[in-house]
């Protein structure tokens, strides 16, 4: 059974990418010419050229045949008597507007949502990257979720992990990070050039609050943190699972619905049998924070969190609970799936059954 689903990209055209246009259909009247209707306008209305390749030009429904003509200004632009000789010699009813997909399909998902408006070309192609995690990964990346459940236990709130999925490894814990930070304020010097600031100054007082500090942003800093020590020529530690900016903190916090969570998710798969992955490579000059880097999170990122793991290049987010508030990946937004952003990430979450936790009564994510 599958323990994840993935959060199709479909309806999240963005800035200058909607996710449907219109453009005008006529109907076929005479349905003997629909051949000589598709090739004629194939013709003077070239589907490449007007950015309708991924269209299929003919929809057939239980009362006619539809025709796809083009974007509407590009047929009032047409001479009149061209546009009349196409519909007489063509026997097609007068034009009139129609919604239809405006970008090609890149899943299956993304195809059979489309059909269902106008019909469609898919041509997947083959790419490890984007296909469906197998029964084994799945039950990697529960083991992964379980380290974001446990951080969110100790921390008693929300918590993030970011894992280097080839090497198995957890590369940062949000509340490690928030004290690796803590620390690191302590010991900065009192702002220069201010007495009176310096006389007041007090390591000892670093706010534990922090507007920035969510637990997305926190594990960023915590793989910043990383390159910094790679560049320093630190050598990262190499034990499987094991958190560079200290462990989790061992005493636990009230939290049912995440407690219920964790005792439902299955058992961490032998690592001998792991799938791997692409390899992590920190030197390469086009690699950013989080490039081929999966964060895991207790609960749906904010707008801001979505946007902060866009820069940092992250390659997958996989979060336990839904936020309908603020949600920016499945609740509202869908982010991830924004075709004008220079990158973009694919999105799991747990499957319906490991979302049960409000249906019995349990409180919902905080």
């Amino acid at each position: 059974m599958a323990v994840f689903r993935e959060i199709p990209k479909q309806g999240a055209g963005g800035a200058g990418q909607e996710p449907s246009v219109p453009i005008l259909v006529a109907r076929i009247l005479n349905k003997q010419k629909a051949s000589l209707a598709l090739r004629e306008v194939s013709e003077h209305l070239p589907a490449q050229q007007l950015s309708l390749g991924h269209l299929k030009r003919i929809r057939k429904t239980d009362q006619c045949l539809e025709l796809a003509l083009c974007p509407e200004d590009f047929w009032r632009a047409l001479p009149e008597a061209q546009r009349c000789k196409l519909r007489e010699s063509l026997e097609l009813s007068e034009p009139y507007s129609c919604l239809v997909p405006a970008y090609p399909p890149q899943t299956r998902e993304e195809f059979e949502e489309m059909a269902k408006f106008w019909p469609v070309s898919f041509h997947p192609v083959r790419n490890p990257e984007l296909e469906f995690p197998t029964e084994l990964e799945q039950q990697s990346m529960a083991a992964f979720l379980r380290g974001a459940l446990a951080d969110a236990l100790a921390s008693g709130g929300q918590g993030a992990v970011i894992v280097s999925p080839r090497s198995r490894r957890i590369l940062a814990v949000a509340s490690s990070v928030r004290k690796e930070w803590e620390r690191r304020e302590r010991l900065r010097p009192p702002p220069p050039g201010d007495p009176v600031a310096a006389a007041s100054w007090d390591q000892t007082a670093v706010p534990y609050y922090h507007p920035l500090h969510t637990p997305s942003m926190l594990c960023i800093m915590g793989v910043s943190f990383l390159h910094v020590a790679m560049a320093q020529g630190q050598e990262l530690p190499q034990t499987t699972g094991q958190v560079p900016w200290g462990a989790l903190d061992s005493q636990p916090c009230p939290h049912s619905d995440l407690e219920w969570l964790l005792g439902q998710l299955p058992p961490e798969p032998d690592p001998d049998h792991v799938e791997g992955f692409d390899e992590l490579n920190m030197d390469s000059e086009a690699h950013y924070i989080c490039t081929g880097l999966d964060i895991y999170l207790t609960h749906e990122p904010s707008a801001m969190d979505a946007m902060a793991l866009v820069h940092s290049r992250i390659r997958r987010v996989i979060f336990a609970l839904p936020r309908p508030d603020v949600g920016a990946l499945e609740s509202d937004h869908h982010i991830h799936g924004i075709r004008s952003l220079n990158h973009n990430y694919r999105v799991f979450t747990l499957a319906s059954q490991y979302n049960e936790a409000e249906a019995c009564g349990r409180p919902g994510p905080r």
